[in-house]
């Protein structure tokens, strides 16, 4: 058997290689998943370790693109604009946060990746 695995897919085929070794010819495994994926523990603490990271760099970002976002000129500033964002949205969910700033500050899996800052450009300033 061959086998292609993507993502979660990639975990399933290496248990399954483990498993029964002999019965596969050919695996190619892409956007490999850790061993550890199923501890919850390891997946959160070193995604909010990276987004943390993210997040440093796309306040900078931000801090210096400041006439176009409106979120402060420094990276600090720019945290608490943020911050104050997400407090509203979790003081009211389902609110139209979202689509007034056109990206979301309540959820962190959203935020561009650096790659992508340059060519982002909003519709209209974000207000706090």
């Amino acid at each position: 058997m061959s086998y292609f695995g993507a993502s979660w897919g990639t975990q399933l085929g290496a248990v399954y290689r483990s498993m029964f070794p002999g019965t596969i010819s050919r695996m190619w495994l892409d956007s490999v998943v850790s061993p550890q994926a199923h501890d919850l523990a390891y997946r959160f603490d070193n995604a909010a370790k990276a987004t943390e990271q993210d997040f440093g760099q796309f306040a900078q970002w931000l801090a210096t693109h400041d006439s176009v976002y409106g979120l402060g000129d420094t990276p600090a500033k720019v945290r608490a604009a943020v911050l104050a964002m997400r407090q509203a949205a979790d003081a009211h969910p389902g609110s139209s946060l979202t689509s007034t700033c056109h990206w979301t500050a309540a959820s962190s899996r959203s935020w561009p990746r650096p790659r992508t800052w340059p060519g982002h450009r909003p519709r209209r300033r974000c207000k706090p």
